[in-house]
């Protein structure tokens, strides 16, 4: 039974997946050479490089890599504590301040909210309260290309003859209370039967990414389908 997003929920769509790498060429390679993926943004800085991908139904996924110089960096302990993982997942909303209002007055608890920009707002739903996974709560003023360009980076828009990325799933094991938490933030949440056995799926529109939410599996997995060969593809973590 679906149960789709009421008024009283979050406005969101699904942006993207992000995922904590080790060595930035690696994907790099993978991705483009491999599976003809495009780079929406590559970003650098002193602590890391920011690399989003597009693949053939235009789903992202983003690279977080560190650079060589930020050993000591946030990053970098999440991958000397968790190895080459899913490291977040994005919400892009209308409104930042709106959702931390939502989620707080809902119980949850939101931190590392940034509102102060003119162009850009963030924040965090609590890793533990969202499962395992940060969930990240986006506002732009631009969309992905003009804010892309506005950092000197021309993107490179996909043709459509690659690798489709389906989405993540995660390990849950309280599936009643993560079909209410991502029912509020603004997903179309299904039970499904996979493997004789009771899943959690949250799709939004104008995606063709989802977010399943398993109590079976113990690491994440991303999910591909490849055209060539006309297979399903699951990958779990370390991502190489």
């Amino acid at each position: 039974m679906a149960h789709a997003a009421s008024n009283q929920n979050l406005d969101s769509a699904l942006d993207h997946f992000a995922i904590a790498v080790l060595e930035w060429e690696t994907f790099r390679n993978k991705f483009v050479e491999q599976n003809k993926a495009s780079i929406m943004i590559d970003a650098h800085s002193d602590i890391q490089r920011i690399t989003q991908y597009q693949f053939s139904n235009q789903a992202k996924l983003e690279t977080l890599a560190i650079s060589q110089d930020a050993a000591t960096s946030q990053l970098a302990n999440f991958l000397e504590r968790h190895g080459e993982s899913l490291h977040h997942v994005t919400l892009k909303v209308k409104s930042v301040p709106k959702a931390i209002e939502l989620m707080e007055r809902s119980g949850y608890e939101v931190t590392g909210a940034n509102t102060s920009g003119k162009s850009r707002h963030e924040a965090y739903l609590s890793v533990k309260v969202s499962g395992n996974i940060p969930i990240q709560f986006l506002w732009t003023d631009v969309d992905d290309v003009t804010w892309a360009r506005r950092r000197g980076f021309e993107p490179q828009m996909n043709e459509g003859n690659g690798l489709h990325f389906l989405g993540a799933t995660l390990s849950h094991g309280d599936l009643p209370g993560a079909a209410k938490l991502w029912q509020l933030l603004g997903a179309e949440v299904s039970h499904e039967t996979v493997d004789s056995h009771e899943v959690l799926v949250c799709k939004w529109q104008n995606t063709s990414m989802n977010l399943i939410l398993d109590s079976a599996i113990s690491k994440p997995l991303l999910r591909w389908f490849n055209s060539d060969s006309n297979s399903f593809v699951h990958e779990s973590q370390p991502f190489h």
